[in-house]
């Protein structure tokens, strides 16, 4: 044997049983595999092929790869790398060591112009270490917890702000840098914004005086002129009047600057001396804020360094105190004292905010009525515009007074502030006398929400497509709701969000639930079912765990059950506040406190003067409106809940929900008034009087529209069986498409593909044939007209191919496009997908009209008219809940 066989390391042949590993397969045979490899695999299978990865970091990245890795990475030139397309499996046990060696081996720092870290969920950011100072990278996506056409994904990221930022810092600062895109990971940006809300508000300096100041170094006596101070602070700008010198220190009366901050980035405070007399700067000082606003409206007084450029030690000095009040959410209560003695007793103010609040109040009522008003990040900064006007609508003067400023005061520690009223030429007109108080919101948390059974019944009882949930809280002052991203469909007709949604609260009492489906080309969300959930349970233990009934309202007010909501919510309160607060006729709760702090103050009575006598009409209105507390028209389970225990009766959920029930004529799990009345009137639900002209009787379209939903969960269950006992394949399918189609002559029409029973019998497979079944889906399925009864062979296959488990997404689409492309035009009209969704969805015509257009806009992408092969299988795998949605039920 020569030794040209040592060189090519030609390995003798494997023993029997013995493992054949990658590094024995030669190199031209890896060459010709790699293309065929997902191209971010590659590099990582060069690493493999040249050392353990752990031994990259180890030499600083600057190993090459070898022979059997330059063949595997053959001549491509690497300008991009997108772990997105490689399984996430796969991607997600990539590692810093996996990365780093990765962008080592395709000379990445001189190579690379894109990459995409989608599904790197375990890397930190120390593989990066390689780019650093890179000048062709331009493109760096930092999402490494999601697909690229799965955005809403949520996993957890080890990714580190504290690792990749110094790395971006230094593309950026290079020379000649080509970096123009960095799309940040979304939880840096969450954290960060959370976080920066905190040191929102005004920040407040108060200049008190430079000592040992002197002007030009080289001047012996070195008096200021006309010294002031220049702050600098987050982009913005503020200086002082000139100061009072004496000698060498200068007062500067106690001035007081203040900088508006909206979740600040930068927290370095340039405090710089400057003479306006001699045109100079004497020197500056930067002092970080941050301590400051952390330690929220707690004043400090500090002494700043004025150092000249180039001195490192001094002993001049400027004298600041520091103040911040923090801007929060919540509810500012104005009461305007005295305000006929300004305005004459026919006048009246109008009182408003820059967001666009306005509230009125007469003269003779203003000692009385308190205005109230949201506070938020619209209006923090802003100031009340207060316009004071006579009985015949004459301007009296007008006042501002800032949003923060009252931010002073308490239920039980009512501020006042004098508001000087100015009128034309702002002249002194007089002084209003404002009472403030300010009740600061909690947040009410809600995760990991899900739904079963969420359907829409007043359309079909099929799938949804895009279903959303909107949040929303209806209070005094204002009104908030939030709204879901897209759902993942975790099957049996289940969705599940991964949203976390905040609310703020004040004197709310009642979470509104909307589940809808969003409209793809609009945006639109259309509510097809809500629930109402009480928040006082919340505001005592500060979580709870939920499960509501979805119901859905018609025009008339009938309901009808259309599926269930689950979900965690917890509550986070300012100290010592109760909730709900402005209140005054509920019971209130301090978070973590099992006794209340606040009773009912309101003198409503269910007492009549009648002894055994009928409540009267006006005494029934007193009663629910006790009772109804969240004030919707409606007492629900947790409402009477509430006032059992307030009674000291103490009641399971059991019997709860069995009181309701005795009540509840129409099914939506509450009680409205009509219904509470007639159980005054006649308090034996055993009475045949019990309920009598209570409620309009169901309409004949709501009785019509129960009974289309029965019969398509008839048709669900008929189908579901049929495929389970005969065990259908797709092979049947395909076969029972063959045989109609071969049945046909002539030009083909929809019309060609009508069968009889007996030709449903014959296209069916012979063990289907035998069975009882065959008659039942026939009957189900089967259309009357002219005397005849027939069903359309493209829907009954359609109709089983949503039941048969080993059929594909892509191949459902390419039989269905072949059964309906009946001219062979290569286009499905708007009719023809109609169709196929009437076949799938179980449903008529006008029932899945709107869904088909839906559909056909959004896979219609180049607006041809006509929707091709390709289009249909994007559109299918975009909303597969409208072609072919899922059949299960619970």
């Amino acid at each position: 044997m020569s030794s040209n066989h040592k060189r090519q390391r030609i390995a003798p042949p494997p023993r029997a049983g013995a493992a054949v590993g990658i590094n024995d397969v030669p190199e031209p045979i890896l060459a010709l595999i790699a293309p065929y490899l997902e191209k971010p695999v590659r590099p990582l299978l060069a690493v493999a092929l040249t050392a353990p990865s752990s031994s990259w970091a180890d030499c600083n990245w600057k190993k090459g790869p070898s022979s059997m890795g330059r063949a595997v990475l053959s001549n491509d030139l690497w300008e991009e790398l997108d772990f997105s397309l490689m399984p996430r499996d796969v991607a997600s046990r990539v590692t810093d060591a996996d990365l780093g060696g990765a962008l080592a081996c395709i000379d990445a720092a001189n190579k690379l112009r894109r990459l995409y870290l989608s599904q790197c969920i375990n890397v930190t950011g120390a593989g990066l270490e390689l780019l650093r100072g890179s000048a062709v990278l331009e493109e760096l996506d930092l999402r490494t917890g999601i697909r690229m056409d799965d955005e809403d994904a949520v996993v957890v990221h080890r990714i580190s702000p504290a690792v990749v930022v110094p790395i971006l810092e230094s593309i950026l600062t290079k020379d000649g840098s080509s970096l123009e895109k960095v799309i940040l990971n979304k939880s840096w940006r969450d954290d960060k914004s959370e976080e920066l809300k905190e040191f929102s508000g005004r920040l407040f300096i108060t200049c008190i005086e430079a000592k040992n100041v002197r002007g030009r170094a080289n001047d012996a006596r070195g008096d200021l002129k006309a010294p002031f101070l220049l702050f600098r602070l987050s982009g913005a700008e503020r200086a002082s009047n000139a100061g009072t010198t004496s000698g060498h220190d200068t007062s500067f009366n106690d001035e007081v600057l203040s900088f508006d901050l909206e979740e600040p980035e930068n927290f370095d405070l340039i405090a710089e001396l400057r003479d306006e007399g001699l045109n100079e700067s004497v020197g500056r000082a930067t002092y970080n804020v941050r301590e400051v606003l952390a330690s929220c409206q707690q004043e400090r007084t500090e002494e700043l360094q004025i150092l000249r450029p180039g001195d490192s030690t001094t002993n001049s000095v400027a004298r600041l105190k520091f103040g911040f009040v923090q801007a929060k959410h919540g509810v500012i209560k104005l009461r305007l004292d005295s305000l006929e003695s300004i305005c004459g007793k026919g006048g009246y103010a109008v009182v408003s905010t820059p967001d666009g609040q306005s509230k009125r109040v007469g003269a003779a009522d203003a000692n009385n009525e308190a205005l109230g008003f949201w506070l938020s990040e619209l209006n923090w900064f802003g100031d009340f515009a207060f316009r004071v006007l006579d009985g015949n609508g004459g301007i009296v003067g007008e006042a501002t007074l800032s949003l923060l400023q009252c931010l002073e005061g308490s239920e039980s520690d009512i501020a006042v502030t004098q508001v000087p009223i100015k009128g034309q030429g702002q002249a002194l007109v007089n002084t209003a006398t404002v009472n403030h108080w300010f009740l600061e919101a909690g947040f009410v948390q809600v995760q990991s929400l899900s739904t079963t059974n969420l359907r829409n019944v007043s359309v079909d009882s099929s799938g949804l497509a895009n279903p959303r949930v909107t949040l929303r809280l209806c209070g005094k002052t204002h009104a908030t709701a939030v709204t879901t991203g897209a759902a993942t469909n975790v099957g049996l007709n289940q969705f599940r969000w991964s949203d976390t949604l905040r609310l703020p609260v004040v004197d709310e009492c009642t979470l509104t639930l909307e589940a809808g489906e969003q409209d793809e080309v609009s945006g639109d969300i259309e509510t097809i079912a809500s629930a109402k959930v009480s928040l006082i349970p919340l505001f005592e233990t500060g979580q709870l765990t939920a499960s509501v009934d979805l119901v859905h309202a018609n025009e008339l007010g009938e309901t009808m059950g259309s599926g269930k909501a689950h979900f965690a919510m917890t509550f986070e309160a300012p100290k010592g506040a109760a909730f709900p607060r402005d209140q005054p006729t509920m019971t209130s709760y301090v978070l973590e406190q099992s006794d209340e702090v606040a009773l009912p103050t309101n003198n409503v009575s269910m007492d009549t003067d009648g002894g055994d006598e009928p409540f009267t009409e006006e005494a029934v209105q007193r009663a629910f409106v006790l009772c109804d507390l969240d004030n919707n028209g409606y007492i629900g389970v947790s409402e009477l809940k509430h006032i059992l225990i307030m009674m000291g009766e103490h009641v399971t959920d059991e019997e709860i929900d069995m009181m309701i029930s005795m009540l509840d004529l129409n099914g939506d799990g509450q009680v409205s008034f009509k219904e509470f009345r007639a159980m005054a009137q006649s308090p034996d639900p055993a009475n045949e009087d019990f309920l009598k002209g209570g409620l309009p009787e169901r309409s004949r379209e709501s009785i019509a529209l129960q009974q289309k939903n029965e019969d398509a969960e008839k048709k669900r269950e008929a189908l579901s069986r049929c495929v389970q006992t005969c065990k259908l394949s797709k092979e049947d399918l395909y076969g029972i498409w063959k045989m109609s189609r071969s049945r046909c002559s002539g030009a083909l029409t929809n019309e060609s593909f009508r069968v009889g029973y007996e030709g449903v019998r014959d296209l069916l497979p012979s063990a289907f044939c035998s069975t009882s079944e065959c008659r039942a889906i026939f009957d189900l399925l089967k259309t009357e007209s002219d005397g005849e009864q027939w069903i359309d062979s493209r829907d009954l296959i359609m109709a089983f191919s949503s039941f048969v488990a080993d059929f594909g997404l892509e191949e459902k689409c390419q039989l269905a496009f072949a059964m309906f492309d009946i001219d062979r035009s290569g286009f499905l009209s708007v009719d023809e997908i109609e169709s196929m969704m009437c076949s799938t969805n179980l449903a008529t015509r006008d029932l899945i009209k709107k869904r088909a257009e839906n559909f056909w806009l959004c896979a219609d992408t180049d607006r041809s008219g006509g929707i091709t092969l390709s289009e249909l299988i994007a559109a299918a795998e975009k909303l597969p809940n409208l072609l072919y949605p899922s059949q299960t039920r619970k």
